[in-house]
């Protein structure tokens, strides 16, 4: 169980990124250009997910987190610039939430712990 300890954030972010490709998908299946940066977006956040380290640092701590909810950030402003206005759609709205509660799983889930010594906050 401790080897896979160090991917959970991981598996989380990819579940959350392939919750979003079959949320869209199945909505009116058709992937217009805004739901590709849905997408986009979400698929991002879990390669960050997977390549953020996790310190120990007070604050830190949360990298994984903070990545994934960036992703999903750049992924609304992404559908905004896309759809040239604030109006989102049902659909784009629950990709949105789908987005932010995949940060806050990755933000719940236990990770590797990789201890800080040395440095100075």
């Amino acid at each position: 169980m401790g080897t896979i300890r160090a991917y959970w954030k991981a598996i989380v972010a990819a579940i959350g990124a392939a919750l979003v490709v079959l949320q869209t998908s199945v909505t009116d299946n058709v992937i217009d250009p805004s739901e590709k940066l849905l997408i986009v977006g979400a698929f991002f956040g879990a390669i960050l997910v997977y390549g953020a380290s996790n310190p120990t640092l007070p604050f830190w701590q949360y990298t994984k987190a903070l990545a994934q909810a960036a992703a999903g950030i750049a992924a609304y402003l992404g559908v905004e610039w896309a759809n040239g206005s604030a109006d989102l759609t049902t659909a784009q709205w629950v990709t949105l939430v789908i987005i932010g509660l995949t940060a806050l799983g990755v933000a719940a889930v236990p990770g590797p712990k990789q201890v800080v010594s040395g440095t100075t906050p």
